[in-house]
């Protein structure tokens, strides 16, 4: 089972969205956004709920959960 912050990761990558822009967006810096998209630093709820909007993610839960993460990787 892989980790939010993987799971984070794995979308971000997909949707071809920027550290910076995802940390422009969560008002924090690219190193911070950085941190928290390696696992080094705990992501608080807020700005998962931030990042989701960002990676246009719905449902927060699909970080929670690999096979939720699968499914929005393999959109066409």
């Amino acid at each position: 089972m892989r980790r939010v912050y993987e799971n984070l990761e794995l979308i971000r990558k997909y949707k071809g969205i920027t550290k910076k822009k995802m940390a422009e967006n969560a008002n924090i810096s690219t190193m911070t956004c950085t941190r928290l998209l390696s696992g080094k630093t705990n992501l608080s709820a807020e700005l998962l709920r931030s990042f989701s909007s960002t990676l246009a993610v719905d449902d927060i839960d699909t970080f929670f959960d690999d096979n939720l993460t699968d499914s929005v990787i393999s959109q066409d």
